[in-house]
């Protein structure tokens, strides 16, 4: 099926993906923390719900058999899952190796494998609680959600163009019911093990599925308007400098909005508006009026550069937050450069790595998938020249990564697993710490020996220092939640055992150390209390003394604030 390429969509789909990494970055880097109170840069996921209901319906007109709905199908699947698949194992064997459960404990086997496979067949998304839709590589619950909106596709373009307005509302009162329901039953924020807000009002496909059909009805008015809407080229500029304003003001708008409607309607209904359906029309508009491509701006796109970045956008959405993962886990405790240089540094790793990944995983297996049975004999035919696939292009490709993560890789071998200190140095942490904090056994593993803040003007500082009571694997995670008032989870900051995350890396009875968590400063002043907890994989230590929750398995440690 052959129609035109639409360029600037294209090239639009990289600065959606920016701004998710821009929203993922936060914290680190030297990035400000409060962008998102200005400027809810994570609504780009609408905007690419809206703009894959556009293409497909541009696309595929219609079905007139079978045979084009399996087509369509195995074209999708081509589409996405080779590179989702490719991601997925990385994470894996990067950050949740350990993960894997003991032979004889059958419960954590079938979470733990069931949840890989949620992964791999990309339903994570479809079941509404954290443990699942965030697993491995969490930002691919959108590829899930992607998912089902293209099971559902042929369904809801039948006979488009004579029910849109059907189908437009109720996909629209499906998301409202969902809204009630939640409403109704109170549910909570949704960033425990519970089902909650986050899982169904902003992650499930069911609630997504209105932008999807936004974006196909907007498709409906593209061939009308590109024969009728002939402008000169600065009135077509101006509109589209407009649109942009107009869709940026909205999504500024996104958080003053959302403080009157709370008090008003609830959190169910201030939670569905901030996944950014104030703007769907906006984003919509954006679509329909920089395909047209009639101004500056979007002829401005159809270029070369940004192009190619546009075609390599869906590997920086799935790529860049593994890398942030593996920055944050070991790199960041020894990085001593300046936040911009650092910053320029991770982008050229992203952007590279996402070319690789584009050039050797998305482009091959699309083919190969595509043409199951004929790739060899067919599609080789058909190859123009310049389209085949060369291997000193890729080897070229990997010469550049691997030169740049070379400085990675050495910082994180040299990385020590812990901060060791001696008991005189640990005493002058400790010492300062309340009561309720010091000597807290975790299990028969661990004793928190003390907990204390340090508060600056650049930075807030929570320091803990451990100490081994037998010999052990540094194999656990240490779970920091930043609570409010209401016990809600305002944030979090969990970090491995071992900076190296290595599996292996083992501690001494009797060791101690020192482990720094960097605290943003908004949340640390909207925060209430510190829950300190460590687990692996569903199990938790239990605490033995101070203030506790959870079972007796999260330390609750209060913030004393100035006055």
């Amino acid at each position: 099926m052959s129609v035109e390429k639409l360029n600037p969509l294209t090239s639009l789909r990289f600065f959606a993906a920016s701004l998710i990494v821009v929203h993922h970055t936060q914290g680190f880097f030297g990035i400000g923390t409060d962008i998102n109170r200005y400027l809810p840069t994570y609504q780009a996921v609408s905007f690419f719900f809206v703009l894959s209901g556009f293409i497909l319906t541009y696309v595929y007109k219609c079905f007139d058999s079978r045979e084009e709905i399996k087509k369509f199908y195995i074209a999708r699947i081509a589409r996405i899952w080779p590179l989702h698949v490719v991601t997925l194992m990385l994470a894996f064997f990067l950050f949740n190796h350990h993960d894997l459960p003991g032979a004889i404990d059958n419960q954590r086997n079938f979470q733990f494998y069931f949840k890989f496979l949620a992964n791999f067949f990309m339903f994570q998304a479809w079941i509404p609680v954290k443990e699942y839709f965030w697993s491995f590589n969490a930002v691919s619950w959108s590829i899930s959600a992607e998912l089902a909106f293209y099971l559902l596709f042929p369904l809801l373009l039948f006979n488009l163009k004579q029910n849109w307005k059907i189908k437009l509302t109720v996909t629209f009162l499906i998301s409202i019911f969902f809204v009630a329901i939640s409403t109704l039953l109170r549910l909570p924020e949704g960033k425990g093990p519970e089902i909650g807000l986050l899982g169904l009002l902003n992650i499930h496909p069911t609630v997504r599925l209105f932008e999807f059909t936004a974006g196909m009805c907007t498709a409906l008015f593209y061939d009308r308007l590109k024969r009728e809407y002939n402008p000169a080229l600065t009135h077509a500029t101006v509109l589209e400098c407009m649109i942009v304003f107009a869709v940026l003001g909205v999504m500024a708008l996104n958080r003053p909005v959302q403080s009157i409607v709370e008090p008003l309607a609830g959190k169910a209904l201030t939670a569905w508006i901030d996944n950014g359906i104030l703007n769907v029309f906006g984003f919509a508009a954006m679509i329909l009026f920089f395909a047209l491509e009639k101004g500056h701006l979007s002829r401005m796109l159809s270029g070369k550069m940004f192009v190619m970045l546009g075609e390599i956008s869906f590997s920086v959405y799935l790529l860049h937050q593994i890398l942030i993962r593996f920055y944050k886990s070991w790199i960041a405790p020894v990085d001593k450069f300046p936040g911009f240089f650092s910053y320029i540094y991770f982008w050229a790793i992203l952007i590279t790595g996402s070319y690789l990944m584009w050039y050797a995983v998305e482009k091959p297996f699309r083919k190969a998938i595509i043409g199951i049975g004929t790739f060899v004999s067919t599609n080789r035919e058909k190859q123009k020249p310049g389209d085949r696939f060369s291997y000193v292009k890729l080897l070229f490709i990997v010469v550049i990564i691997s030169t740049l993560m070379f400085p990675v890789i050495f910082f994180a071998k040299t990385t020590p697993a812990i901060q060791r200190i001696s008991m005189s140095e640990a005493e002058t942490f400790f010492s300062q710490s309340d009561e309720p904090y010091r000597h807290v056994p975790f299990g028969d593993k661990l004793i928190l020996l003390g907990a204390n803040f340090e508060l600056t003007e650049k930075e807030n500082l929570l320091y803990l220092v451990w100490k081994a009571e037998k010999d052990m694997v540094l194999s656990m995670k240490v779970a920091v939640h930043f609570i409010d008032a209401r016990g809600e989870i305002l944030d979090v900051a969990d970090y491995y055992q071992s900076k190296r995350n290595k599996f292996l890396d083992t501690v001494g009875q009797g060791i101690i150390w020192l482990d720094t968590i960097h605290i943003i400063k908004d949340v640390y002043e909207k925060s209430h209390a510190i829950g300190i907890c460590i687990y692996n994989n569903g199990y938790f230590l239990d605490i033995g003394k101070g203030p506790r929750d959870w079972n007796g398995k999260r330390l609750l440690i209060k913030i004393q604030k100035s006055s």
